[in-house]
């Protein structure tokens, strides 16, 4: 691929190809997360963040995607991707900036809020300078195809409940959960579109869970 632009514009191609899947759910609340990709070498990055610590949030402490819920001071839920990305890591996104959509996704694991959770897919031309701020403890950046290599699985627990769950790796930090299903979402559409990624391979992108291993 010659330029991020070029990339950029596969991918919006790929998505508009697809047209998402949609929950109509009247009674679950509406949250939107940004997928943020920006040139890097050999492949495009993405932005991810390490929420903080709060025992009131059921995603307390996990890697995730800047996002949250839709407020009624949004236009709408690309509005409200904006906005939060905005205020969780100081990253100001532009409509325009915008390549596409993915399939609506509810979390998976019992006892975690009813929400439907909109995927809003951003292309900047450079990495902002992305910082922590309301409600996150870290930002960190991602390459794709190294997300992609790292599949596998890790052990995790919720309400004294303890199962193995597919994860990415970013780093040391395990990505799992919905955020991991978003990514193995996004990567299964465009995983020939990035620059300098390794030869797709056949077969579903996401991850393989072993034994036992249970959806999030």
């Amino acid at each position: 691929m010659s330029s991020s632009a070029d990339a950029f514009r596969l991918i919006r191609d790929k998505l508009a190809g697809c047209p998402p899947l949609r929950i109509d759910d009247p009674k679950a609340s509406r949250a939107s997360v940004a997928l943020v990709l920006v040139p890097a070498r050999p492949a495009l990055e993405i932005l991810l963040i390490v929420r903080a610590v709060d025992p009131r949030d059921p995603w307390s402490g996990q890697v995730g995607l800047p996002g949250g819920h839709q407020e009624e001071r949004d236009k709408d839920r690309l509005a409200a991707a904006l906005r939060e990305t905005l205020e969780e890591t100081g990253v100001r996104l532009r409509r325009r900036d915008l390549l596409g959509e993915l399939d609506d996704l509810r979390p998976g694991w019992p006892g975690l809020p009813r929400i439907v959770i909109r995927p809003f897919v951003f292309g900047l031309s450079r990495r902002p300078a992305a910082r922590a701020r309301a409600e996150v403890a870290d930002v960190l950046w991602a390459g794709l195809s190294a997300l992609e290599s790292s599949q596998g699985t890790v052990r995790r627990s919720r309400r004294g409940k303890a199962a193995e769950v597919a994860c990415y790796r970013a780093g040391k930090r395990a990505v799992w959960g919905i955020t991991r299903r978003i990514l193995g979402s996004f990567l299964e559409r465009v995983r020939t579109t990035a620059p300098a990624q390794a030869p797709a391979r056949r077969g579903p992108s996401p991850p393989r869970p072993g034994r036992g291993a249970r959806r999030a």
